[in-house]
This record gives structure tokens, C-alpha cells and sequence, in this order.
């Protein structure tokens, strides 16, 4: 066998931190009923003086969301260099319908903007070969963006190899078989729990730094907004992510009242999903108004985005208020 293509999902419904166990399952009903009641509730550090690095913002069951994905198996095949060819166990997997994800220096991989500059452990995530053109199909953030790219065999070879890499093999397998009904009451304990930010319904043991204190839901405003005071004080590097996870966690906030009020499942008020519109358009500004302070380097546009965070985390109080007032213990 020369080539084979498996099933890759090129825009799945969340993108941040890491979204390959997303792209190797097909959008359908109980995957998204899953999505809906798990991607609600926001971690990161408590205190900026602890914090990891400037990235610590993420949907709380991420710390091992591969084993809570239920519709996902993942295993580690190898945490070093494999001791065989590289390129057969891929191409082995493949054949046995599994991806792979793996991790390679981006120095070395020409469709990133890091080729021949930087420096960058990072997984891509292999969903085919073809052996007569001698490339595989991976998907990864190329250019920033997260999309599908041929990334030729001798590439991948060197930045899997490379001295300057952090070599990781890993699995993936898509259980076409799972069924996930949606649970209305789990959906508002988690809106509870972000609004008063603590995991009370939610818990998670933490295995990335478990001593760190940890805060959530609408407490980590105020997190990003510290994040982004010392980024203007210290000048250190501008990083993109937390507010994408911002934007993203909208987006999905969005789609979830949406899709309560589309199948009757509860009453949603109108101007709850017109609330959060308007929060995902602001995010989404905000995004990319930090774009601007990166090409510009200018610290008004910081000064800017830290005054809308504070007015998003007032607006949404606000939004959240009458719909836990109705739907939850809270007075």
C-alpha cells in the first residue's frame, strides 16, 4: 500500500491548547452533546507569583482531558527515541487506522513560521502517508493557524531526530461506538461552579504542578488581566493563547445556549444568547487587538485590552446572574 488518508475533522469545535484528539473524531450528535456539558469551566493558577507560564488558561478537565475523552483512546507508545524506523511504526499505525501524534523540532518542518529560525519541540498529528510522493498528511498550528499540511518524510525524520527535540510517540484511536446524552443538570452545576469559581461539582486532581493553588471560572479575569499588567511591566514575550482560550471558551458558551434553546431542552432567555454574542464579538476583538500589540509593540493596546477584560468579566456576571437565578441555588 502506497497511500493511505483516514478521516481527519479540519475545523473541529475546539481548537485551543491542543485540538488533535478532536480532528481524528467526526462531528455527530453524542460527541457534541459531550463537548457541550465538558466545555464550560476555566482553570488556571490562583496567583500571578506562581505562575507556571503565561499560557495557564485552559478548560478545567484538560489536565488529562485524553483519558476523560471518551470518545478518544490514546496511548504513549514511546517518551524517547523509537529504537526502530520512525517512519514504518507511523506508516503501521496508519494502516491499522490509528493516528499519531508526535513530537518534532518545527526548525525543521518548512510549513512552520519557526523553519530554519527557532527552535520548537511541538506535536504534529499524522492522519496519512503517501509513499510515492514521500510525504505524510499532518495537522498542527502551521503559520499560526491550525490546518492541514504535506509534510515531506525527510522533514519529519530531521525533526523527530534532532538533537534540539523532546521525542514523543503517542496513539490515537476513535471509539465510533460511545453514546453521550446530554445532562442539563451537570451543564448548570458547571455554570455554577464558573460563576462562583471554585470546582465544588468538578473536580480534578492536577499532575501539573498539584502544589500550586488553583482558581476558576470568573476569577481567571482576573488572572489574564494580571498576566497581561506584568507582560507590560516585565516586556517579556507577548503570548496569544490565553486570550484565544478567552475567545474560544465564548464561542463555545455561545453554541451551547444555542443548542438548549434549539432542542427545548430548557427555556433560554434570548438576551442570554445576544449576552454572549456580544462577549464573543468583544473577545474576539480583543484577540485581535493583541495582534496589533505584537506588530506595533505599543503599550496602549495593553492598556486597552486589560480595561475590556475587566468589562467582559463584568458583562458576563451579569448574563450569568438572572440565568443561575432561575436555574440554580443561587440566590
Amino acid at each position: 500500500m502506497n497511500q493511505k488518508i483516514l478521516h481527519i475533522t479540519k475545523k473541529p469545535p475546539v481548537i485551543c491548547h491542543d485540538p488533535h484528539p478532536h480532528s481524528v473524531i467526526p462531528i455527530h450528535e453524542d460527541y457534541m452533546n459531550w463537548i457541550y456539558e465538558n466545555y464550560i469551566q476555566l482553570s488556571s493558577f490562583k496567583n500571578i507569583t506562581d505562575r507556571v507560564n503565561l499560557t495557564w488558561i485552559e478548560y478545567i478537565f484538560l489536565n488529562d482531558y485524553y483519558h476523560n475523552n471518551p470518545f478518544v483512546e490514546v496511548e504513549i507508545l514511546s517518551e524517547g527515541i523509537v529504537t526502530e524506523s520512525i517512519v514504518e511504526l507511523i506508516i503501521d499505525h496508519i494502516n491499522q487506522h490509528q493516528y499519531i501524534g508526535i513530537c518534532v523540532d518545527r526548525f525543521y518542518i518548512q510549513e512552520h513560521v519557526n523553519y530554519k529560525l527557532d527552535h520548537l519541540p511541538h506535536g504534529l498529528l499524522i492522519y496519512g502517508y503517501d509513499l510515492d510522493r514521500q510525504v505524510f498528511y499532518a495537522a498542527d498550528f502551521f503559520k499560526r493557524i491550525y490546518s492541514c499540511k504535506e509534510i515531506p518524510i525527510n522533514q519529519l525524520v530531521e525533526g523527530y531526530t534532532a538533537a534540539t527535540n523532546e521525542p514523543k510517540v503517542m496513539k490515537f484511536s476513535y471509539k465510533d461506538n460511545v453514546k453521550y446524552e446530554l445532562n442539563v443538570q451537570c451543564v448548570f452545576q458547571a455554570l455554577e461552579d464558573y460563576y462562583t469559581s471554585n470546582d465544588y461539582h468538578m473536580k480534578v486532581e492536577y499532575s501539573l504542578q498539584p502544589s500550586i493553588p488553583k482558581t476558576f471560572g470568573l476569577d481567571t479575569y482576573r488572572v489574564l488581566k494580571q498576566l497581561y499588567e506584568v507582560t507590560a511591566i516585565e516586556m517579556i514575550r507577548l503570548d496569544i493563547r490565553p486570550l484565544h482560550t478567552l475567545y474560544e471558551h465564548k464561542k463555545r458558551m455561545t453554541s451551547l445556549l444555542e443548542h438548549l434553546s434549539r432542542a427545548g431542552m430548557v427555556e433560554i432567555d434570548p438576551n442570554w444568547i445576544q449576552g454572549y454574542k456580544e462577549l464573543l464579538r468583544t473577545s474576539e476583538s480583543i484577540r485581535n487587538l493583541f495582534i496589533k500589540c505584537e506588530l506595533t509593540r505599543d503599550q496602549q493596546y495593553l492598556a486597552r485590552i486589560i480595561q475590556w477584560l475587566e468589562w467582559l468579566s463584568e458583562r458576563e456576571r451579569g448574563i450569568l446572574d438572572p440565568m443561575l437565578n432561575r436555574y440554580t441555588s443561587i440566590s
